[in-house]
């Protein structure tokens, strides 16, 4: 198992603290059975919802999720790992929440989703049209622009749990989250003829009361009253750079959804959707391994320039294990996303092949990001993500139209491998 590997790598690493590292160890491996059983509910609705919906669906459903996802990603995922690493630091000296920075984050965060769902309300359309030179993408905009709020405030709920080290609050949110989605998923297929504006309609309704709720339930965490100019700044201090990295990161990663959905057809759009969201599943397994890494390589027991090249030698030597079950993954491919999927998405089955190419380039510099957010080195991450964004964008400019969504699979791939063998360097020299 991928944690227990982890395990033996943190507990080599040093032994000063082998109390501290062995319940590190305990999180993780906590952490990534929670994070699996997550991604194994989501995978079971992706299929059913590639199933189920028509290309044509699928489509408008693959820039739904991309808007959905790529919001709160603008707003709040540098802000909530500001808060996660204050937060874990305030915590440990006082023993007690920061409600008054969690109320800060949660009140900015709102006001500026409001901002933007106003901005889309009014140029839906406009933006369809400009972007993707048509309005048929407009209605996906719309929706998933007012369905961002849910995942907004799941993830700085989630946050809050991280910075307080109680990880299991944080696994049974998202399974919660993913379980709701599966069931509704299945029972509106039973019910109904499922298309765009049914499930993406329920993505939003249900994780709003979910995330509604759990709010109420957790208001203690928040102080309303001290949205002062003195506690903004101190949400943005080190959040105002990790959010603009973590911006440019998403745009990056949309890059080649835009590009498609302007100059290909929408089935073309389809199938890439279906290959980059198994990609993304087996991705986002790794965030088990950030989330655990994020508070703890900030702390003094890691700050040894020494030591961190220890712990990411050890980490690349093992695992590069994990390149023989991607590779039979690649050579299986054939067959494991024809049964899931059916034949109408066999074009998908090539760009998965070489998104799992990029699946072990990411295990493998993993912990890059973790230590070099855990230096506060933030400028270099901006510098490098905004120089890679423009080679990416002028990239997909030039080849997607001619050459397909293979070329934006690949320009994909490659700039992710830029940005991980970059931070490397970075690790290495600094």
């Amino acid at each position: 198992m991928p944690m227990q590997f982890l395990s033996k790598i943190l507990i080599t690493s040093t032994t000063r603290q082998p109390h501290v590292l062995s319940r590190t160890a305990t999180n993780l491996i906590a952490v990534f059975s929670g994070d699996m059983l997550s991604k194994f509910l989501g995978a079971l609705t992706t299929i059913l919802l590639i199933r189920i919906l028509s290309m044509q669906d699928y489509g408008l459903y693959t820039y739904f999720l991309a808007i959905m996802q790529f919001i709160p990603s603008c707003i709040g995922i540098g802000l909530n790992t500001s808060c996660t690493r204050y937060g874990s630091e305030y915590i440990s000296r006082f023993n007690r929440a920061p409600t008054h920075l969690y109320g800060v984050n949660l009140q900015f965060q709102l006001l500026l989703y409001i901002i933007i769902v106003v901005f889309i309300s009014i140029f839906s359309t406009s933006l369809s049209e400009h972007l993707i030179g048509s309005d048929r993408f407009s209605s996906a905009i719309l929706i998933g622009g007012f369905a961002s709020i849910g995942p907004i405030i799941l993830q700085i709920l989630s946050s809050i749990f991280q910075s307080s080290s109680e990880f299991t609050k944080y696994i049974t949110l998202q399974n919660t989250r993913q379980a709701i989605l599966l069931l509704a998923t299945f029972i509106l297929w039973l019910l109904y003829d499922l298309s765009f504006f049914t499930v993406s309609l329920t993505v939003l309704l249900l994780q709003l009361f979910l995330s509604i709720g759990l709010l109420m339930r957790l208001k203690s965490f928040f102080k309303f009253g001290e949205f002062t100019v003195r506690n903004l700044n101190t949400l943005l201090a080190s959040g105002g750079l990790l959010s603009l990295y973590f911006s440019i990161l998403s745009l990056l990663g949309q890059m080649d959804i835009l590009i498609i959905s302007r100059y290909r057809t929408t089935e073309e759009l389809a199938t890439y959707g279906v290959a980059f969201r198994y990609y993304s599943l087996f991705l986002t397994a790794l965030s088990s391994i950030h989330v655990v890494l994020l508070p703890k390589l900030a702390k003094v027991e890691f700050s040894s320039h020494s030591i961190q090249l220890d712990f990411l030698r050890k980490w690349i030597k093992i695992s590069s294990i994990f390149s023989i079950p991607i590779l039979m993954l690649i050579l299986l491919s054939n067959s494991i996303l024809s049964t899931l999927n059916g034949n109408k998405y066999s074009g998908a089955v090539p760009l998965f092949k070489i998104f799992c190419i990029g699946l072990l380039i990411s295990l493998l510099f993993s912990p890059i990001i973790n230590l070099i957010i855990a230096r506060k080195d933030y400028k270099f991450l901006v510098v490098t993500a905004l120089i890679v964004l423009i080679i990416n964008s002028f990239s997909n400019y030039y080849y997607v139209p001619k050459s397909g969504i293979m070329a934006a699979c690949v320009i994909s791939v490659t700039s992710h491998a830029i940005l991980n063998l970059c931070g490397f360097v970075r690790v290495l020299t600094s």
